[in-house]
């Protein structure tokens, strides 16, 4: 039998929202660097008016960038 993809304790973590503030503010440059340094050119990263075409308001981030913006958040 295999292992499951999420450890039960992963899986309590689903629907559960977090907050943190940030020491600066992330914007649409820091978002453009991510996806560079990621070596993601998904213009949905980069162009407004292609996000907008898309269905977005604006440009929007990589999913992962979420991950690397929050691994400070538990240290307060």
């Amino acid at each position: 039998m295999s292992e499951p993809l999420l450890s039960d304790e992963l899986r309590a973590w689903i629907g559960r929202e977090v907050s943190y503030e940030a020491k600066e503010e992330l914007g649409r440059a820091s978002i453009r660097y991510f996806a560079l340094a990621i070596d993601d050119d998904n213009q949905l990263y980069q162009d407004d008016a292609y996000a907008r075409q898309a269905g977005y308001d604006s440009l929007i981030a990589p999913p992962t960038f979420v991950v690397e913006t929050c691994q400070y958040a538990h240290r307060r």
